[in-house]
């Protein structure tokens, strides 16, 4: 399985941000993308960060399109009582999301 980068790196005077496995990798980015003469007013305001990713996404699945009936040609509309998929067809399923600790 492939590992999950723990930092993220923000670099403000460009608006851009990068993942990365280690701290010093992040630092050494940061270090280098400030590539103005001098020392950038945003850099100098810390608008720029390294930040540990403690929390990552995953999804909880609550439930399934397949667990409920759908109307078809063997099927009267004004006869059937079954539950159909209360959410847009295009969903096959539907969820919570929950953060879980990534950290070691």
């Amino acid at each position: 399985m492939k590992t999950q980068p723990k930092f993220v790196a923000y670099e403000a005077t460009e608006n851009e941000y990068a993942l990365f496995d280690s701290h010093e990798a992040a630092t050494a980015w940061l270090l280098a993308s400030d590539g103005y003469d001098g020392i950038s007013e945003e850099t100098e305001n810390g608008d720029s960060y390294i930040a540990q990713i403690t929390h990552r996404t995953r999804l909880e699945v609550t439930d399934r399109k397949e667990n409920y009936h759908e109307h078809g040609d063997d099927c009267d509309l004004q006869e059937c009582d079954l539950q159909e998929w209360p959410y847009e067809d295009k969903f096959n399923y539907v969820g919570k999301v929950k953060f879980r600790d990534v950290r070691d």
